[in-house]
């Protein structure tokens, strides 16, 4: 075996893109490397292991840009640097006494023998005279040893290193970077980033509050890089780097700016509705909220706290506003490990509204108080990722390729390709808990992963903070108590004490930065019976032992009262029962809260409680008469529908509360209710169905509720069979009820093309490219509004309309073209900005469609009964996250309480807005203002692809609409 000892040598300044001071790599045999007593300085890294059994003791590393990389052998131990952290991480025991964050005194400027004053080094080695007994000089190291290639003993004459003479030196050092955390609450500021370089050397660095270019006997010059400033008072600072040669060349300044922030009080800040804000979105200035409204309204907006460099206790949010109702959520993010579309992004974003009390119960839930530290929870990783036609996501950026369209599905169990992928969760059951307040200063991002399979205590872990390139520490044994990894993170385990809790590549990941934001969503509710004019009121942040703020809020009401009901027809349809999310039986009060929910929203999701698999709503045949063709159904039949639609119908959710949850409006929209014939003879089942239909229609019609009745024949059509099915079926209807109209999510010139203009009622064009392309490539599609005119003017009934239809392909995905061409469209993506998920009805208004078409709001329960697969976990359908889910399964496990209800998403709150807005657009509409509203709308829709990203605009906008309507 070959050994190599380096010991007892002074190497600087060995800079570049992969430059070391010692670096061990090779394939002749090098297996191990004693690295002792060495003193490196100013080099890209002091000691860089790639191979070997390197083993470190003594070492003094300073004024490098990173003290060391690799994992070194148990024993590393006693070195030292000037950086936060000594960069390597040591295979089991060991580098307990490592010393960092050291100030190292020199005799001089590149003379590195340690000065008498020197506590970094001096007296702080491990005695290792078993191996060699001197320095670097050849004097006898006395007990205890100096770290260092140096043993300190007082001279008369001290030797030095020879330095290039100054006048051989003309060109100035260069500051590479140099960066400070955007905001921090203490006057003393940790240094991110402090990097120079120079032709020759750099001697000495110099930190201040002055842009004007120090002196070379300037005093606070420094051999060290600095890592902290203290500043004398908080607000918005300025500071400035400089680097010296030992020509006494000077660098430019660069700056950085700091935001200093009290510690006596939480810092927050408000922000608009429509700015989703991520854990390390930057800070805003805003400190009061101010928002118009109409009557029977919403006037949402956010109060955002950041926890930087600390961990914030039993933060608590309340509110009182004069007459207004008003629901505080705090906003939970969801992990996206492949973005929606090419402008997208990984990480953690905002969507699970989590309410401090419930909506339908009015239970306080134990989302308040909370606690806020600057590390995220650990999400488990999701390995495999999804490919689009165009390309697929990975290591932060896009790869092309030609993936087929059925590869593009995500995570789930079994054989299908529709809608999912391989499943990859964790094998194992347990989880990862992370504790701590994280003192370092750059944002980052850690993985831990299971190396050895078993229970709590039995497993081991490894851990890495630059995605598995390196790992700091490997077989780590898990602990359900918080096990320390750096920087003040902790992770504890924590398990079933089985051998399947952890198994080998179970794998989590978390964040951590200097700050974290945690927005609270306000839902302030503007009753019928408001008075117009300014309402005053407050919201306070507490947290323990900090002082309380107090936010001003105003919410100005406008003598318009919004109607209960949607004027733009929707339909938002269901995946499954809503308690299948749940993990729960069938209960139909659950559906009743989901169809609540939905009406309180906006939006129509009646299919919740038609369908007859649980709730048994439909009706069903009891007798059929062969000679007269009448059917009649069982009474109790009728009934059961009536009971458990009628309210819905009728819109009486003000008196009528099934389930004891209220309601605002009414359904607008019923599709089909599912026909059962158990009953009745087997004999011509056509005949049945359709004298069953007449008597269905009969008793809408009866009831008042006709109007509502839209019978869905097919979705996207492709290829004769499904055109044939939808004359078949469109038939059908037309024999038994000429006037129910009959809907088809395709367009009018596909209808054309397969003979089936007689059978739809209702066009749902695929995508807003139908209506308005923008590149060549899809003219094939575009088929101009104004080809509808026609249609929509033939006399009804039934009725004539074209509906919307909020597709996976306007966030970029569903495998089709993609790339750059979807990037701004409206859609309903979790990763797309706030503006882009509210402005879908004002495109319905732009390109004047009659109504919307969704196809779910919970597809993730569907995935969850069918797979296993946690709604919280992942959302990500047909290449979009958050595709076909505006909801959560609020449990009692995970929120508190006793009851289950629905978890809005925040993308759900956007979408109530966006259907007011269309109120205030229907309103003008039917005054005679249509040519104000277009006016309005100009200024912010360039095209379907082009819309305004200001915030401020928006609000600018609804106010013009909401002045103009009581004027």
């Amino acid at each position: 075996m070959m050994v190599l000892n380096i010991y007892n040598n002074i190497i600087y300044d060995f800079v570049g893109t992969s430059a070391a001071g010692i670096e061990t790599a090779g394939s002749g045999g090098l297996k191990t490397v004693n690295i002792f007593n060495n003193t490196i300085a100013g080099c890209t890294t002091g000691i860089n292991k790639i191979q070997g059994n390197l083993l470190a003791k003594n070492n003094l590393l300073t004024g490098n840009q990173k003290a060391a990389a690799g994992i070194f052998a148990s024993g590393t131990n006693y070195n030292a640097t000037n950086l936060p952290s000594m960069g390597y991480s040591v295979t089991g025991a060991g580098n307990a006494n490592d010393r960092v964050a050291q100030a190292f005194l020199f005799r001089a400027a590149k003379d590195y023998h340690l000065s008498a004053t020197d506590i970094g080094a001096k007296d702080r080695g491990n005695n290792l005279e078993t191996a060699f007994k001197t320095d670097a000089e050849g004097e006898t190291r006395s007990i205890p040893w100096d770290i260092g290639a140096d043993e300190f003993v007082p001279k008369t004459t001290i030797p030095s290193i020879p330095s290039i003479p100054s006048t051989t030196e003309v060109t100035p050092p260069v500051v590479t970077t140099f960066s400070l955390p955007s905001i921090y609450n203490r006057l003393t500021v940790p240094i991110t980033t402090f990097t120079a370089t120079d032709n020759m050397e750099v001697v000495a660095y110099l930190v201040s509050e002055s842009a004007t270019q120090p002196v070379p006997a300037d005093s606070h010059w420094s051999s060290t890089l600095p890592t902290s400033f203290t500043f004398s008072s908080t607000g918005n600072k300025a500071l400035y780097a400089w680097a010296k040669d030992a020509a006494n060349n000077i660098s430019k300044g660069i700056s950085a700016t700091v935001r200093l922030v009290s510690a006596d009080t939480p810092f927050v800040f408000t922000e608009s509705s429509l700015r989703k804000i991520r854990p390390h979105t930057p800070q805003g200035n805003a400190t009061s909220i101010s928002i118009s409204s109409a009557k029977n309204g919403y006037a949402s907006a956010q109060v955002v706290l950041s926890a930087i460099a600390e961990t914030l206790a039993d933060v608590d949010v309340s509110a009182s506003i004069d007459g207004i109702d008003t629901t505080v959520y705090r906003v939970d993010n969801m992990h996206v490990v492949t973005p929606s579309h090419m402008l997208g992004d990984t990480g953690e974003w905002p969507d699970i509204l989590l309410p401090k009390v419930d909506t339908y119960y009015g239970e306080k839930r134990n989302t308040f108080p909370f606690t806020l530290s600057n590390i995220s929870r650990a999400y488990p990783l999701m390995k495999s990722l999804p490919a689009h036609s165009y390309g697929t996501w990975r290591d932060g950026k896009w790869y092309s390729n030609v993936t087929p369209a059925s590869d593009y599905v995500y995570p789930y169990t079994g054989a299908e390709t529709n809608g999912g992928g391989s499943a990859n969760y964790n094998v194992g059951t347990g989880t990862v808990v992370t504790s701590g307040t994280y003192t370092g200063t750059a944002n980052a991002r850690y993985i831990v992963v299971i190396d050895g399979a078993g229970a709590v205590g039995t497993a081991t872990f490894k851990w890495s903070r630059d995605n598995g390139k390196t790992w700091q520490r490997t077989a780590v044994t898990t602990s359900a108590a918080p096990v320390l990894l750096e920087n003040g993170i902790s992770v504890a385990f924590s398990g079933n004490g089985i051998v399947g809790d952890f198994a080998v590549n179970d794998e989590w990941l978390f964040y951590a930065g200097s700050a974290r934001n945690q927005a609270i969503w306000l839902d302030m509710y503007v009753p019928s019976n408001t008075t117009i004019g300014a309402h005053i009121g407050t919201i306070t942040v507490s947290a323990s032992g900090k002082n309380d703020v107090v936010i001003p809020v105003t919410i100005n009401v406008y003598d318009f009262t919004l109607p209960e009901a949607s004027s733009l027809t929707n339909f938002f349809g269901g995946a499954a029962e809503g308690t299948d999310g749940h993990g729960i039986s069938y209960t139909e009060p659950l559906d009743k809260v989901y169809v609540a929910a939905g009406l309180n929203h906006r939006i129509n999701m009646g299919d919740f409680l038609t369908a007859d698999s649980g709730g048994g709503n439909g009706f069903s045949c009891a007798t059929y008469n062969e000679t007269t063709g009448a059917m009649t159904f069982y009474a109790p039949s009728v009934t059961s529908f009536d009971n458990v639609m009628g309210a819905y119908l009728d819109g009486t959710g003000s008196t009528y509360t099934p389930s004891g949850i209220p309601f605002k409006g009414k359904l607008k929209v019923i599709t089909e209710p599912s026909f059962s014939f158990g009953a009745c003879p087997a004999t011509d089942t056509a005949k049945r169905l359709k004298a069953a239909r007449q008597l269905m229609v009969q008793h809408l019609k009866e009831k008042g509720w006709f109007d509502r009745l839209y019978i869905y024949l097919a979705d996207e059509p492709s290829g004769a069979a499904a055109w044939d099915s939808i004359k078949s079926k469109g038939q059908a209807w037309r024999n038994a009820a000429p006037d129910v109209p009959l809907f088809v999510t395709t367009t009018l010139r596909n209808a054309e093309a397969n003979a089936a203009t007689g059978f739809i009622d209702v066009y749902v064009p695929g995508s807003i490219s139908e209506i308005s392309p923008l590149l060549t490539e899809l003219s094939s599609w575009y088929f101009p509004r104004s080809n509808y005119n026609a249609f929509l003017a033939a006399p009804a009934p039934p009725k004539h309309d074209v509906w919307s239809y909020a597709a996976c392909i306007e966030a970029g995905a569903c495998g089709d073209v993609g790339g750059s061409y979807y990037v701004g469209w409206p859609n309903y993506a979790m990763d797309s900005s706030a503006i882009q998920n509210l402005m879908r009805t004002w495109f319905d208004r732009y390109y004047d469609y009659r109504g919307e078409l969704y196809y779910a709001v919970n597809y993730s329960y569907y995935r969850f009964k069918k797979n296993g697969i946690d709604p919280y976990a992942t959302n990500y359908w047909f290449g979009v996250n958050g595709d076909g889910t505006l909801f959560y399964p609020g449990t009692p496990a995970r929120i508190g309480g006793t009851t289950h209800i629905p978890i809005e998403s925040l993308r759900l709150k956007l979408i109530r807005k966006s259907f007011e807005d269309y109120e205030l657009m229907h309103k003008l509409d039917a005054l005679g203002k249509s040519s104000f509203v277009n006016s309005t709308l100009a200024p912010l829709i360039t095209d379907a692809q082009r819309i305004t990203n200001d915030p401020s605009a928006i609000e600018t906008a609804r106010i013009k609409m909401l002045e103009e309507i009581v004027r």
